[in-house]
């Protein structure tokens, strides 16, 4: 067990094997990213690991962090500073507090095993005061259904997608709320359904918040309403259907601005 405050600040602290972190959190300190990397990997992948200590992100170096998969990060993260979280597989879910954490995020595909990456801290209202960029064929979604969450700033490569959630029933709704930060940014990625297959298909809503543009490149296949709020949409892209639903999708030019 661990009880004191951890500090990374050049090289990596490895902590191997999540099932051995359990389900009953062992790291009770405060884990401070100054630079360096830390990461859990290995052991049983089926079993699933808590990681609950508190992240501080600081200073101007980029610092790593690379949980592996089924482990649930649910510590609060503050800071300023640059961090990028490497997905390697599946179900790394970000469920603390980052409303005080103004830094930039790059969450990046790492390896060929999978590429989900979750949130599921909508009672925070998500990362809504830094900027996040996916990179790699990285698919960001929620963990639960029917929830909201703001991005500051969202940017991305053409490979990545923003989704809905983890569909588990047919129905699971997402709203993405995009720009808070009132920054000018382009997302080359695309927004979808989030679709699995044919009996469950989820619907992705997304606002503009925030002065700015936000320009979307990609080829979009999202069903759900197009709200601005604030600032302005760029629409560049294509838009059409996933070839499993075949209901009414929005078009381009279908846009609520309020």
């Amino acid at each position: 067990n661990t009880t004191g405050d951890l500090y990374v600040k050049g090289g990596t602290v490895s902590i191997q094997g999540k099932d051995a972190l359990g389900t009953n959190p062992h790291m009770q300190g405060t884990l401070h990213l100054e630079g360096g990397r830390f990461e859990v990997k290995g052991g049983d992948k089926s079993a699933e690991g808590i990681i609950s200590m508190p992240i501080v992100v600081e200073g101007d170096a980029t610092s790593y962090l690379h949980i592996d998969q089924r482990n649930f990060v649910k510590g609060d993260v503050s800071g300023s500073g640059n961090l990028e979280i490497e997905v390697e597989y599946l179900r790394e879910v970000y469920q603390g507090n980052w409303r005080n954490f103004t830094g930039n995020v790059t969450a990046r595909q790492k390896g060929t095993e999978g590429n989900q990456f979750y949130l599921d801290n909508s009672k925070y209202g998500g990362l809504p005061n830094c900027r996040l960029d996916l990179q790699g064929k990285l698919e960001m979604r929620s963990y639960s259904n029917s929830k909201t969450y703001s991005i500051g700033a969202l940017t991305g490569s053409s490979s990545t997608t923003l989704a809905c959630c983890f569909l588990k029933t047919d129905g699971g709704t997402v709203t993405w709320r995009i720009g808070g930060l009132g920054t000018d940014e382009t997302f080359h990625g695309k927004i979808t359904n989030g679709i699995e297959h044919t009996s469950r298909i989820g619907l992705t809503n997304i606002v503009k918040d925030g002065e700015g543009y936000w320009r979307v490149t990609g080829a979009q296949k999202y069903r759900g309403t197009t709200r601005i709020v604030a600032g302005t949409l760029i629409q560049n892209g294509t838009h059409g259907q996933d070839k499993d639903y075949t209901g009414p999708y929005y078009t381009p030019g279908q846009y609520l601005v309020q």
